[in-house]
């Protein structure tokens, strides 16, 4: 049964070409990295602007934002204090 499964997730989507989207994708995000970064630090600049959606980020922060943590956000003991005052 092992050996179906693994035909099955990854023979079959080779041999019937769904994996070539997928390969596309992954290529123009990797050539295209410099965009999605200058993007991310956008939208991080607007974020730091808002004391508010700083407060929100503090509390929603994961690992799909990179490299943005609790040490790089500008005051973020203030923010806490606040979101925890409303």
């Amino acid at each position: 049964m092992h050996s179906w499964d693994m035909v099955a997730r990854y023979v079959v989507p080779e041999i019937n070409g769904y994996l070539a989207g997928l390969r596309q994708s992954q290529d123009f995000v990797a050539t295209n990295r410099g965009v999605f970064d200058r993007a991310k630090e956008a939208i991080m600049a607007k974020i730091n602007e808002n004391e508010a959606a700083v407060a929100a980020l503090a509390v929603t922060t994961s690992g799909r934002l990179g490299n943005v943590s609790a040490s790089n956000l500008p005051d973020l003991d203030k923010a806490r204090a606040q979101a925890g005052r409303r």
